[in-house]
């Protein structure tokens, strides 16, 4: 029997999706695999010395062999194949449906394809979760037009195209994790974040922030990968390779519902809690999407790969 460990981050939905993993590959792969689920601290605990680990360890835990599985978002695997820095773009995905479509596309498995690819390779991509969704502006006040932005601090991932993506609408970006939100906004350091609605109340955004400003100008990827010694280890003949596979797929599909399920849960929640959710126009988030579009111009990307997931919504590809 091997051994999978997989960290998860402290939010439920990533604790239901390793879970879902577990279940799925003993279903396909009866006694050939132990799935052991932990947190953050307990893997510190019991793998890595007692020495505190976050989401961007993951990496480096996987080359380290400390760890065979987990989901890593796709801003940070853009660290082993660039090209995935496409998927943190402002208004890529134009659907929940379209995302899915183009994510288990040809487009989405090239995407992946380029981390197994060359003798320096780390992970092995299996398929792609939304890991809450769409993104929106959890902030102190209401944002009804671009202007409203105009020097507002906003809490951002720390990469390239999220900060420019705020600084293309006169916003001022500020890098910080998301699990940092709730202080940023109680000392001052910032008046709003970019994050989704589950990132939002996992990390007590709802209890300094009460206006989740609905602007969906981008969305969290993240994906299933496993250590490429992991994969390695598995023997090609014996079809487990397949069945990881498999197991991850499934998952992946699953939670990608899930995302979309709690998007509407969360929203029934926030006007249980007095939670403005407040619309942008029509016109208000065209007004958005253009001051932005200037960044696919601009910031480097993989030739055709933005038309090409685009296409998706327009049925142009399978």
């Amino acid at each position: 029997m091997k051994k999978v460990r997989w960290v998860h981050e402290p939010i439920e939905l990533f604790r239901r999706t390793a879970e879902k993993f577990a279940t799925e590959i003993e279903r396909l792969a009866p006694g050939e695999f132990e799935v052991e689920i932990l947190t953050l601290s307990e893997f510190a605990t019991q793998y890595n010395e007692g020495v505190a680990v976050s989401r961007n360890d993951f990496i480096t835990l996987i080359r380290e062999g400390k760890l065979e599985m987990c989901q890593v978002y796709t801003s940070k695997l853009a660290e082993l194949n660039s090209d995935l820095r496409v998927l943190d773009m402002p208004y890529l995905f134009s659907s929940y449906v379209e995302a899915g479509n183009a994510l288990a596309g040809q487009v989405g498995i090239d995407l992946l394809k380029g981390l197994f690819d060359g003798e320096d390779a780390v992970v092995r991509g299996l398929g792609y979760t939304f890991a809450g969704g769409y993104n929106m502006i959890p902030a102190t006040k209401e944002i009804d037009t671009t202007d409203d932005l105009l020097g507002v601090s906003i809490r951002c991932d720390d990469n390239e195209i999220a900060k420019k993506t705020f600084e293309a609408i006169g916003a001022t970006p500020v890098a910080l994790e998301v699990e940092q939100i709730k202080q940023a906004v109680t000392d001052g350091t910032v008046a709003a974040a970019d994050a989704n609605y589950t990132q939002f109340f996992a990390n007590e955004g709802d209890d300094v922030m009460k206006t989740l400003n609905d602007t969906r100008h981008s969305m969290n990827v993240a994906a299933i990968v496993c250590g490429k010694a992991f994969w390695k280890s598995l023997d090609k003949s014996s079809g487990l390779r397949g069945k990881i596979a498999d197991a991850a797929i499934l998952t992946a599909e699953a939670e990608q519902e899930w995302s979309v399920d709690e998007m509407f849960d969360l929203e029934i929640k926030c006007t249980n809690e007095g939670i403005t959710v407040n619309r942008m126009t029509t016109d208000e988030r065209t007004a958005f999407m253009q001051a932005t579009a200037g960044l696919y111009d601009t910031i480097s990307l993989p030739a055709g790969v933005a038309d090409r997931i685009r296409a998706y919504g327009t049925d142009a590809e399978e």
